[in-house]
């Protein structure tokens, strides 16, 4: 049985706290967690404590989990979700849930945010450092992640459901409700659903897939083109059938250009 968990004192940051974080959701919220750099041979050796982020080892049977002996290895919470999954604490959709946020994390840690755009998640944990209580409050911001996470598992079935029971229009899906994973499926382009009395459209990807109103109609429509919303079920499906066509038109000039090219 799991007694406590042992990461670095000082300053924190994203890698250690949702270590702790995914501990206290998916073993026991209230396992003990001592911050600190001396460690004791015992408990280097002790499975039932969970050194994180600290004290230079990864050995999985004796449950260290650090990741700065060797620039291989992935951040310790990316190492400490490994384990929950192999332990069996996370399931296959849980684990789709949290994985791109964990591996975010993680890559930063290890690599930098040299390639990153503007304000991450690392940096959010790490301003935590300046303020009172802040490693407990940066602990319970992840936490209350990943309870959002598995709100959102929770409701896998059902955006399942409600997906395959939609109808599908070329590059369109046209679902009663918001099936919530509907990116994950990976079929149309676009998806229609009925929402507060209006109809919105939403598209996969608004880089490829800009979302059209030639009549505008759109009671509103986001300046990125991602999402439209309509007043009727109609003229939300015009939309997406004009992006869906503008699309085909772009990659037939692109097929017409590239054969050109040959010449």
């Amino acid at each position: 049985m799991i007694t406590k968990i042992i990461t670095h004192d000082g300053i924190f940051h994203a890698d250690d706290v949702m270590s702790i974080a995914l501990m206290l959701e998916f073993i026991r919220p209230t396992l003990k967690v001592e911050r600190t750099r001396n460690i004791s041979a015992d408990e280097f050796t002790n499975p039932d404590i969970w050194i994180v982020d600290v004290g230079g080892q990864y050995d999985q049977v004796n449950n260290n989990y650090d990741h700065h002996q060797d620039n291989s290895l992935p951040a310790a919470c990316m190492l400490v979700l490994i384990e929950l999954v192999n332990l069996g604490k996370i399931d296959t959709v849980m684990h789709e849930e949290l994985f791109d946020a964990v591996y975010e994390i993680s890559d930063i840690d290890c690599n930098g945010p040299a390639d990153k755009n503007g304000f991450q998640v690392n940096t959010l944990i790490k301003s935590f450092n300046s303020i009172e209580d802040g490693f407990e409050l940066a602990v319970d911001v992840c936490r209350k992640y990943i309870q959002s996470c598995k709100a959102n598992a929770a409701k896998s079935e059902e955006s399942k459901k409600i997906w395959d029971a939609g109808e599908k229009m070329s590059n369109i899906r046209v679902c009663d409700a918001f099936p919530i994973h509907w990116k994950r499926y990976k079929e149309e382009n676009f998806l229609v659903y009925p929402q507060a009395g209006k109809w919105n459209v939403i598209s996969a990807d608004s880089e490829k897939f800009p979302l059209l109103d030639y009549n505008n109609a759109a009671v509103f429509i986001h300046v990125n083109r991602f999402i439209a919303v309509f007043n009727s079920k109609q003229e939300a499906l015009e939309c997406a059938f004009d992006s869906g066509l503008a699309i085909l038109g772009k990659q037939k000039i692109e097929k017409i250009n590239k054969i050109k090219s040959k010449f």
